[in-house]
């Protein structure tokens, strides 16, 4: 390629636009088809919410989650023909510590998750009862949230953020990731209504995982948190996780009021307590971030250096 053409190429590859329209194409275009190969073809997987409802959604939830990987594998093949060095924000650190830093980033997120929600059950915000113990359901969905979580952390944290810090900086780079996180859940916006608190809960939270993929200068760290904040709430506590819901959790929330410690419809995510508290974690990280000198660079940073 003539080096006219590497320009061009660069000019578009690392436009914030360009990046944030092709993240949301991508992942939007998976996630459209995967959602129609399953209302397509669900009963041919046996899918009959009529005579077992429980049986179902976990049939249906497991195979969704499970072909979110095309997500993880489509996004790794763009960023492949596009800049293959990019990749190495994945294999960064190595495996050891790679799976270190996901185990520490679940230790943040599920802890920081339990302890708003028991604030929030303190509250008197909802009741909870015993659902009852599902341990296939429990046991096979923990690396099936993940996939499910990390599907989003690949699109967001690796590729977004990846692209977008080679040619601009760590603020660009946070916009370009937290702001599309925000309409992903569109979906959601559509079954539970649209919640500014939410929302802006969902923004923090991003700014959450991507500042900790920066301190920690390992990419998993994000996968570990966002598949471990999620779980919890939604199988464990039975509480709604982005207004989803599930029949097979441990318990099972009732009675919910609206507060400043919990959303009837999207759970702790959408309350003023999750807010604060993201808020809070957020200047923290950059505070972290800055007095470690950690401002620029991104795991496996190589600059912006395209494939001929």
């Amino acid at each position: 390629m003539s080096e006219k053409g590497k320009s061009i190429r660069e000019k578009l590859l690392y436009n914030p636009c360009f990046i944030v329209l092709s993240e949301l194409l991508i992942f939007h275009g998976v996630t459209g088809a995967v959602n129609i190969l399953l209302i397509k073809f669900g009963y041919l997987f046996g899918l009959d919410k009529e005579t077992d409802y429980t049986r179902f959604e976990f049939a249906y939830n497991s195979i969704y989650f499970a072909l979110l990987f095309l997500i993880i594998a489509a996004f790794v093949g763009f960023m492949w023909l596009t800049d293959r060095r990019s990749l190495r924000v994945f294999t960064h650190g190595g495996f050891k510590k790679g799976l270190l830093y996901a185990l520490l980033g679940m230790l943040i997120g599920g802890g920081l998750n339990v302890v708003l929600i028991l604030i929030s059950r303190a509250s008197g915000a909802f009741t909870l009862s015993f659902n009852g113990f599902y341990w296939p359901y429990l046991l096979a969905t923990v690396p099936l949230i993940f996939i499910q979580s990390s599907s989003e952390e690949f699109a967001l944290r690796g590729y977004a953020a990846r692209y977008a810090e080679n040619k601009y900086d760590w603020g660009v780079a946070a916009l370009v990731c937290s702001v599309p996180y925000v309409f992903h859940h569109y979906p959601n916006f559509e079954s539970y209504g649209v919640d500014w608190r939410f929302m802006l809960s969902l923004f923090l939270q991003g700014l959450v995982c991507f500042l900790l993929v920066k301190v920690t200068g390992n990419f998993w760290v994000c996968c570990g948190f966002h598949a471990a904040w999620n779980y919890p709430q939604l199988f464990v506590f039975g509480l709604p996780c982005s207004g989803m819901s599930t029949s097979y959790a441990v318990a099972c929330g009732s009675d919910a009021k609206d507060s400043f410690f919990y959303n009837p419809a999207y759970g702790i995510e959408g309350s003023w307590l999750c807010i604060i508290v993201h808020a809070a974690l957020v200047a923290a990280l950059i505070v972290i971030m800055v007095k470690k000198g950690k401002t620029k660079g991104y795991p496996g940073d190589v600059g912006v250096a395209l494939q001929a």
